[in-house]
Order: C-alpha cells, then structure tokens, then sequence
C-alpha cells in the first residue's frame, strides 16, 4: 500500500518550492507513494528505473519526469549501479496558476499527457542553469515560475519533436560508449553511417543540437559518474578524451552549473546524507 507525502512536510517557512538531490539505490522493495502536490525530476547521473502506476520505465540523464499529484510512483536501480536525481516540489495551486497565465491550453502534468520526456543535450544544459539557482537558494514564486516556465517551454517543444530516425539512434546510444566519445564527433558520424553534411545537418533539425553537442554531452555524463565514484579531474578529464582541462571545466559548468570540484562535494554529501556545500 502507497502512502501520501505532504508539502508541508517538506516545505521552509516563506518558500513556494522544495529542491532537493536523492541518490537512488537498488532496494528489495519498492516504496511506491504518492503526493499532495506536484513534483518534477530529472536524471543527473546515471540510468536507473521509475515505476509508475505499477509499470517500469527505464531513465537515462537527461530524462525529466512531471509527477501528477495522483502518480503512483517509486523508484529502483540495478544492483551497484546508483543513480542520482534532482527533484523540484510544489503545490498544485502553484502550477495551476502559472498554467492559466501562460500554458491556458495546455496541462503539462495531466495523467493522459506524455510526462517522461529526453531532453537531450540542450535540454540538460537548461536543466542544469535553472539548478544552479535553486542551488544558491531561491525558492521564491519567481525563482519557481521562472524554472517552470523555461523547462516546460522547452519539454512541450521536445514531446512534439520529430521521431528520431534509426540512424540517429544507433548513433546517439553508440556515442555513450568510451571508446566511441573519446574520438569526438567523427565518431559520431561514423556509427550513423552517413554524410557529415547530412548528419549534423538532421541532427540540429531533429534534436536542436550538433554531433560536438551529443559526444560533449556523453563526455559530461560519463564523467558525472566517476566523479560519484571518486575519480579525481584530471583522470577524468583526460579519459574522457579532452586534452585541455580549462576546456573541460568549461564543458562541465556547462553541462551542470558548476565546476568539477563543487560536484565531486556535492556527490560525497549526497552519499553521505549531509547538506551539500554552498
């Protein structure tokens, strides 16, 4: 039997929202529940499962997720492979009011809609600029509507895109290998088989984004994980297949919203069940 989280249960003093970061570990049993508000996560690191209304969807990074207050849900993961996830919660009120204002035809979190969305690349980016502000503190309405507001924006656009042809996913779930993002984009463009002209030409049409954009995203990702794992930067950096380590740390800020150093923290206080560093 699920049982009922409360907002309240959750939520400081003057604030419109909670944030919060989970790492997800493999349990015997599940902790199905649901809620009196509304949520919204998304994958940082990782792939992992969520169990909604009794059915298994598989995660990878970048998916975000909208949870209707109703939602039966958990969450599980393969044995010794972690997971971790940012969540953002809020009173129903506060999304009907921002969805009159500026989504009247369109209920994002409406059980009949597509609510488990891959964002891709620029999505994580996004995803990541409106983490660091929770990060930093805000949870005021305008802290709130503005994260929504750009997320959804950008997640309504993506659940109407296109389907992605064969070729593009062969290519996209190939590039998440080592060896294939350690050889940069060229690597991209062979394992779909095609022109360089036309792949990076269907890729922006179809994804909003390039091949330097994709392998870039699966160096971050990669990355993320042996952070988790204790991995030190320049390792990383260079087993990721970039040479430069200023260029990385660029690449990471921009993946996460936050420098390499600042996240290896944070995964150590998430493992240890303490307060992130500021």
């Amino acid at each position: 039997m699920s049982v009922r989280l409360r907002l309240r249960d959750f939520l400081a003093p003057g604030h419109s929202c909670h944030f919060a970061r989970t790492t997800v570990r493999h349990a015997p049993r599940l902790s199905p529940h649901r809620h009196d508000f509304h949520e919204l996560f998304w994958v940082e690191s990782g792939d992992g499962w969520y169990v909604l209304d009794g059915r298994r969807h598989a995660l990878a990074t970048g998916t975000l997720v909208l949870v209707h207050a109703e939602d039966e849900h958990a969450f599980d993961a393969v044995p010794g492979h972690d997971w971790v996830l940012a969540n953002l919660a809020f009173a129903v009120g506060e999304w009907d009011a921002l969805r009159r204002r500026c989504f009247p035809d369109h209920d994002a979190f409406a059980r009949d809609q597509q609510r488990i969305i891959a964002l891709g690349p620029t999505g994580h980016a996004l995803l990541a600029a409106g983490a660091a502000e929770l990060d930093d503190g805000a949870r005021d309405r305008a802290a709130l509507d503005r994260f929504l507001l750009n997320v959804l924006h950008f997640a309504r656009i993506r659940a109407a895109a296109p389907a992605v042809p064969d070729w593009l996913q062969r290519a996209l779930d190939g590039i998440r290998e080592p060896a294939a993002f350690r050889r940069g984009p060229a690597a991209f463009v062979a394992l779909a088989g095609l022109s360089p002209e036309h792949v990076a030409r269907e890729t922006r049409r179809l994804l909003g984004c390039t091949p330097t954009d994709l392998v870039n995203d699966a160096r971050m990702t990669w990355a993320k994980r042996q952070f988790a794992a204790g991995g030190d930067i320049l390792g990383t950096c260079l087993d990721c297949g970039v040479e430069n380590v200023g260029h990385f740390y660029r690449l990471f800020r921009l993946a996460t919203g936050t420098t390499p150093d600042r996240w290896r923290r944070r995964q150590q206080a998430i493992i240890g069940g303490m307060a992130p560093d500021r």
